[in-house]
């Protein structure tokens, strides 16, 4: 499809971008900042007719805490995650991990909705959120709003549970303690602007532990295992780290790609945890 062909509405409001794609299920498809997808409409993977342009919508705009929960806006860019101050102090995880996104300009342009949408197992706002155990919320014209957990919104690469009358609106978690330990590493090809070979989220704390790697299978996994161990464990030494971190090589399931190998990824699943622990641990 030429981009020529594509045709783009601009609706000022979520009631009327959700009028659009209850009325065009088959044809329509949410545009955001549009930095993956133009990509895709290129490479002739993604052929819808109609795009509903959702990025300014004022309902898709918000960062709040209420009510236990810190809620983001699906329009919501990762320049904003990574300057603001509410998520400095209620989810650095995720703030960090929207730093490693792209360049400059990706930063400026793509949204935290885009990530979920495309849902590439590669993602990096991913892990934090499986992390931090969010929601996604879903808004239908005809159904309301419902929450599901981003464990279950994930179907498989390029695959959720959105229905094509549906608009990815919000995530929602609750905030990281204070004091709670944390780490978001990347590895890529490059030090900056590269796809995730392996991306690992962390979170600890005495008794609790969360452990999301990225790039490791058809989803975003938890290694469970290792969560157990961890919040379990009594005392931590380099011994202790070094055999929970090698638990991650059974917890993942990665392919080989043009970035890695499976071997490889397993391998470097390890090391991520291995380091992160150390170092949150000062091990």
């Amino acid at each position: 499809m030429l981009l020529s062909e594509m045709k783009v509405v601009a609706p000022g409001s979520l009631t009327e971008a959700l009028r659009w794609l209850e009325e065009h299920q088959d044809r329509a498809r949410p545009l955001a900042g549009a930095t993956d997808a133009m990509v895709r409409v290129k490479e002739g993977q993604w052929r819808s007719p109609i795009w509903v342009e959702i990025r300014r919508l004022p309902e898709l705009q918000r960062m709040d805490q209420a009510d236990g929960w810190v809620t983001v806006g699906a329009a919501v860019t990762y320049g904003r995650l990574l300057r603001s101050e509410l998520m400095a102090q209620t989810a650095p995880l995720l703030a960090a991990a929207a730093r490693d996104v792209g360049s400059v300009q990706i930063q400026a342009m793509g949204t935290l909705g885009g990530n979920l949408g495309t849902a590439s197992p590669a993602g990096d706002t991913i892990p934090p959120l499986f992390a931090l155990e969010a929601e996604v919320g879903l808004c239908s014209r005809g159904g309301g709003e419902r929450w599901v957990p981003v464990e279950s919104f994930f179907l498989g690469p390029g695959r959720t549970v959105r229905r094509p009358d549906e608009l990815i609106t919000a995530v929602r978690f609750a905030p990281q303690a204070p004091g709670e330990r944390w780490k978001w590493q990347k590895l890529g090809l490059r030090g900056a602007q590269a796809i995730s070979m392996v991306s690992l989220a962390l979170r600890l704390q005495p008794g609790f532990a969360r452990v999301a790697f990225g790039a490791v299978g058809p989803t975003v996994l938890r290694a469970r295992k290792c969560e157990a161990w961890l919040s379990q464990a009594e005392a931590f030494d380099l011994a202790t780290v070094r055999s929970i971190a090698q638990m991650a090589w059974k917890e993942v399931a990665p392919i080989s790609d043009v970035r890695a190998s499976a071997a490889y990824r397993q391998q470097m699943a390890c090391a991520l945890l291995e380091r992160g622990l150390r170092e949150v641990l000062a091990v």
